[in-house]
């Protein structure tokens, strides 16, 4: 017989298998459940980001920057040029939400933008009044992106009873 000998036996593999294959069967439904509520929350932010370019843009070019929303298409086009259509999942609509951001009843369609319109002034001021645009999954969850009428954007998630 050899001396001390280095390596793994079949036993031990097996068993390190076995945990592994264990792990993963009880990750991937809570990665599968997880997903529609990431694809929401990124999309939320894409369209903060976006409203928060556009009234840069429009500061920065000394020009009237709109960004329409077409909730029939789930898309949105900023300057009447970037179409950019929302993450598949996710529609306008306040989701199981009771109420808007401001407290009121929700818009129908999830956008609360006159004409489904916000338009940035060269101030960066929002021409018109301050709104919503709402969007939310299939698990009914929603987010809430506002631009008031200084020009601030603010990002609201609906926590079952409030917006937070």
């Amino acid at each position: 017989m050899h001396g001390f000998q280095k390596g793994f036996s079949l036993t031990e593999l097996m068993v390190i298998s076995a945990i592994i294959g264990i792990l993963g069967l009880i990750a991937v439904p809570n990665i599968v459940t997880a997903l529609p509520d990431y694809r929401l929350k990124s999309s939320a932010r894409n369209i903060c980001s976006h409203l928060r370019k556009a009234r840069s843009c429009a500061v920065k070019q000394n020009r009237t920057i709109r960004v329409a929303f077409k909730v029939n298409d789930r898309c949105y086009l900023i300057d009447d040029s970037d179409l950019i259509a929302l993450a598949a999942g996710i529609s306008f609509g306040c989701g199981n939400a009771a109420q808007s951001a401001t407290g009121e009843q929700p818009p129908a369609d999830g956008v609360s933008f006159l004409n489904n319109v916000v338009s940035f002034t060269p101030q960066g001021l929002v021409s018109g009044t301050s709104g919503y645009v709402y969007i939310q999954n299939n698990k009914g969850h929603a987010y809430a992106i506002g631009a008031r009428t200084s020009g601030s954007i603010i990002m609201r998630q609906w926590n079952g009873t409030a917006w937070k």
